[in-house]
């Protein structure tokens, strides 16, 4: 977290009086706070004094730091075959804005949600599927890659038999899997 101010007027050079939550203070003109937390949140307040010690009105300003969402675990059902129906799914994340980013060859367009289906599925629709959460505008990082296997149909038999087949005589069938 940094907070930023700019003095204009009276003459310079300036010292800085910041305040903020948890006991923070600092004359820095631009200070830093590292590993801002939930906790560095409230309101922060500076006041400007000049070399003849004339002082500025305390401005405050309200800082509200969002915890990261935890990343997304990817559940779906894998391998598929061709045609069947496959669904991909995370946890729904709370918050005021919550939006789901999906990446992935069967991803459906305006995609936003925590759940999608690819129905029916084909082989084109295999790889990898991520996806990663914004939460009233803070990302979580992108979820590990979920492997979409989608096994192709195998081809309609050609099934054969002798013919003619005299009454009485044995009828034999033969399916021969197809080429390829």
């Amino acid at each position: 977290l940094t907070l930023f101010t700019n003095a204009s007027g009276g003459t310079a050079p300036y010292t800085f009086d910041w305040t903020g939550p948890g006991g923070f203070t600092s004359n820095v003109q631009d200070p830093v706070i590292p590993n801002a937390t939930a906790s560095n949140s409230g309101n922060y307040s500076v006041q400007v004094t000049d070399s003849n010690g004339c002082s500025s009105t305390v401005i405050s300003t309200l800082v509200d730091i969002t915890t990261q969402p935890n990343v997304p675990i990817v559940s779906f059902n894998s391998p598929v075959c061709e045609g069947e129906s496959v669904t991909f799914s995370t946890s729904n994340y709370p918050g005021s804005q919550v939006s789901y980013t999906w990446t992935g060859a069967g991803v459906p367009p305006n995609t936003t949600g925590n759940t999608f289906t690819i129905n029916p599925a084909t082989v084109s629709d295999a790889g990898n599927y991520t996806v990663f959460v914004t939460v009233d505008g803070c990302a979580s990082d992108t979820s590990s890659p979920a492997a979409l296997v989608v096994n192709p149909l195998p081809g309609a038999p050609a099934p054969s038999f002798a013919s003619p087949v005299c009454e009485g005589d044995t009828l034999s069938f033969l399916a021969n899997p197809p080429a390829g």
